[in-house]
């Protein structure tokens, strides 16, 4: 850790917990804040209380006291009008000096289904909108949107935007500050209800939250007593979200039910989320963010949280995984994520350079996050699209090294790859594909250390990857090279050497890319081992190209006889992701029509 900031608790943390909780804004008042009268059943919000696969909660406002029904039904059997929709009398209370809050409970809905509803009465009803509920997948995505606060117009255009290039999200979290104060929350509303009357919302108090997100929000209630809003977890598909009050992060209560909430889940991926950063881009709030540490990330960190999403200092910040105050590097490093969002049009500068922080960008931004059983894919970016970085977690082991055996092969012939035997691994192979092309059962046979691939796949000459795929597994790949009757000019097998530093795949088309690992950064070395398989007269060329986010940053190549020399090296300057791609040609040059070729 860096000198002058430690994770440690000050002796003033407790005493400042309380005091947040006395003066957060608005949560103790008693009196309605100021609330523009609504013109009809309008800013419509959905939010879970229940399973997502079979309930969905929808609330709204009205200057009317009778807008209290919510009518809905499958939306394959909506013909334009709800003459046979089924129907909920909403719960209201006043909300406001001059509107009233609705809040209506779907139950018995079917999974993986869209439907459409409507709310209010035969006097004024609201447009025709839509949902779907979750479906029985490990497969989805959902978003991460930091502090609003301001720019409520601007956020409602960078929702329409996410809403035209992200349709497959199935819900929001929001990291807090949803508003500036208690009277801008009809804007808040406004801008928000255009997306989230369709897409769930799942939000944590910020610090300028207060009354009226407590009395509005429709949230599971399974928090603390005494706490609820405030404190509550929800599951959708293979994983569990809690999602915490960081003003009010000194409670014993909270923090016992935190402990039990997630030693009681067996989900694949944990989250969590509230307002205030536990690692911070810089210090503002520091004794905060030291009570935090002090209460909530010992029982975060035992529990196998995987990241936790945070907001407050109004730009982006992914940090290295971290475990107990360290940052974690290498291939199998252990610890959380910590992701901070800013969707709004508030930002500051740049922070304090904290050796923790793995990337940091300002500006408003939203965070896209893909589920894939195993695999986690974290998407940043702008508010105009632009990309910010691609972060990836990956929880399937690691496979054996495949290797081929066969010498010189040519087309019509079998082929077999070694392996060190693992019994698990093999008995969970689920597919194996030669050149993209998935093969049948009775075209390969699986046995100790070995696949025996049959003739008839190798109908052509050419450098063919095979791929293994084995559930819960890592897919393991070797490039088998494939000659005519007649012998080629040349043909190598390249072989990254091990490194923890990153982990190799090879295309079909024989190159090969080594991809930096997550907590790795600065100058390293890449090397690759070299074997020739027919040797190619004269000198070859090794090439490696340094890309980031698809952009070549740098070249190296070294010409020498690889029949003599078996090994190449090149270093680079790189951060976590980068792709290093290798491969070998007869000639490099700069001549236009002089094309080289790949000897692989």
């Amino acid at each position: 850790m860096q000198a002058g900031w430690k994770p440690g608790i000050s002796k003033y943390a407790a005493l400042l917990g309380i005091l947040c909780c006395l003066f957060w804004v608005g949560i103790t008042g008693s009196n309605y804040p100021a609330l523009a009268t609504v013109q009809g059943p309008e800013q419509i919000i959905l939010t879970w209380t229940d399973d997502p696969a079979s309930t969905q909660t929808v609330t709204w406002l009205s200057p009317d006291t009778t807008a209290s029904q919510l009518q809905y039904m499958p939306a394959v059997d909506f013909n334009g009008d709800f003459p046979n929709a089924s129907i909920i009398e909403a719960q209201m209370s006043p909300f406001g000096s001059s509107n009233y809050r609705y809040q209506a409970h779907i139950t018995g809905l079917t999974a993986d289904t869209s439907y459409v509803y409507r709310v209010g009465s035969a006097e004024a009803w609201s447009e025709t909108l839509s949902f779907t509920t979750a479906a029985d997948s490990d497969t989805f995505s959902f978003l991460y949107l930091g502090d609003v606060q301001e720019g409520y117009e601007e956020w409602e255009d960078l929702l329409d935007f996410i809403k035209q290039n992200h349709p497959q999200i199935k819900f929001s979290l929001l990291g807090g500050d949803l508003a500036n104060n208690d009277n801008e929350w009809g804007q808040f509303l406004t801008a928000a209800s255009p997306y989230f009357s369709q897409v769930p919302m799942m939000p944590t108090l910020g610090n300028h939250d207060g009354y009226m997100y407590l009395n509005f929000f429709s949230l599971p209630g399974n928090g603390p007593e005494g706490l609820k809003k405030e404190f509550y977890s929800f599951d959708y598909g293979n994983a569990h979200f809690v999602v915490l009050n960081s003003g009010n992060n000194t409670s014993p209560e909270a923090k016992e039910w935190l402990k039990t909430d997630l030693q009681n889940t067996s989900q694949t991926w944990k989250f969590a989320m509230f307002h205030y950063p536990a690692y911070p881009a810089f210090d503002d709030n520091k004794t905060i963010d030291e009570s935090i540490c002090e209460n909530w990330v010992p029982i975060l960190e035992a529990n196998g949280v995987d990241m936790v999403f945070v907001g407050h200092q109004h730009q982006y910040m992914r940090t290295y995984p971290i475990y107990q105050g360290e940052t974690q590097t290498g291939v199998e490093s252990y610890g959380i994520v910590y992701i901070m969002g800013n969707s709004g049009s508030k930002h500051y500068g740049a922070g304090a350079g904290f050796p923790y922080i793995d990337c940091q960008e300002t500006g408003s931004n939203y965070q896209l996050i893909e589920i894939e059983g195993e695999v986690l894919t974290l998407t940043s970016r702008k508010a105009n699209g632009e990309l910010i970085e691609v972060y990836t977690i990956d929880k399937r082991k690691y496979p054996p090294l495949l290797q081929s055996v066969s010498l010189n092969p040519v087309i019509g012939q079998s082929i077999d790859i070694s392996f060190t035997d693992d019994p698990a691994w093999r008995g969970s192979i689920s597919s194996i594909r030669v050149g993209g092309i998935e093969l049948n059962s009775d075209q390969y046979t699986l046995s100790e250390g070995n696949i025996h691939i049959s003739a008839q796949v190798f109908k052509q000459a050419g450098n063919f990857e095979i791929v293994v795929s084995a559930t819960g597994y890592r897919d393991a790949s070797v490039i088998q090279s494939i000659l005519d009757n007649e012998g080629s000019a040349g043909c190598y097998s390249l072989v990254s050497v091990d490194d923890d530093s990153y982990y190799s795949r090879i295309n079909q088309d024989g190159i090969h890319y080594m991809t930096v690992n997550p907590g790795i950064g600065g100058f390293r070395y890449f090397t690759v081992s070299i074997d020739p398989i027919i040797p190619h007269s004269g000198d070859e060329t090794v090439v490696f190209t340094h890309l980031r986010n698809g952009i070549q940053l740098a070249i190296n190549a070294t010409r020498a006889d690889f029949d003599q020399l078996h090994i190449a090296q090149a270093g680079f300057n790189v951060k976590t992701g980068d792709l290093i791609k290798v491969f070998i040609v007869d000639v490099l040059t700069n001549e236009v029509d002089n094309n080289p070729v790949i000897l692989q």
